[in-house]
């Protein structure tokens, strides 16, 4: 990969790993509810699940939906699926106290398993795969793209998850904070059903 690929690859995983999208929205309202440290792990699930991910898309199965038109159908509906349990749940969340006690933030695990139903990142990773796998050498052109979106996934998610922190106290009226969560998940649907229904 030439350094001007390299440079270009940053510019792009950086700007797409900051803006809007559901694991943005998801980081910003576990800070609201648990805080920096509690999110942490669902940060790191983020960042190391989605390494995985574009290294199963490099490796082909990117290739296999294209071939099997079913096999992306089945993938979107069963996205569209979970991103409206998600909204649904966080937009009956009423108390960041409450809910800290009650319930938990993601997991490692949880996060990492999220990407393979995060329709954003299935967009952008194929569209990675197409656009920096140009020199001729696969396998380190996927190696470095997989480096490149881990290192940037994870201050991304950090800013995100600072800024919900920040609104700790202002969502501690309860309207508030019921109006915060119906805007985060009016906001994750928002982000993902264009790009899951698009051609379903």
């Amino acid at each position: 990969m030439s350094f001007e690929t390299l440079f270009a690859l940053v510019i792009f995983a950086a700007v797409t790993s900051v803006t809007p999208g559901p694991n943005n929205a998801m980081v910003l309202a576990s800070g609201v509810h648990f805080g920096f440290r509690r999110t942490i792990p669902h940060m790191a699930g983020i960042a190391l699940g989605y390494g995985v991910m574009l290294a199963v898309i490099g490796a082909g199965v990117g290739t296999a939906m294209s071939v099997s038109p079913l096999v992306e159908v089945a993938m979107r509906l069963a996205s569209g699926a979970w991103m409206v349990w998600v909204a649904w749940s966080l937009a009956r969340s009423t108390d960041a106290g409450r809910d800290a006690a009650r319930i938990r933030p993601m997991t490692f695990i949880e996060g990492a398993l999220f990407q393979w139903v995060n329709p954003k990142g299935w967009v952008l990773a194929l569209s990675s795969m197409s656009l920096f796998t140009k020199s001729g050498d696969l396998i380190a052109d996927i190696a470095i793209i997989v480096a490149v979106y881990v290192v940037t996934c994870l201050p991304s998610s950090s800013i995100w998850t600072a800024f919900g922190v920040s609104l700790r106290r202002f969502l501690e009226v309860p309207w508030r904070l019921r109006a915060f969560n119906i805007s985060m998940a009016i906001l994750l649907l928002a982000s993902t059903l264009p790009l899951i229904f698009e051609s379903v």
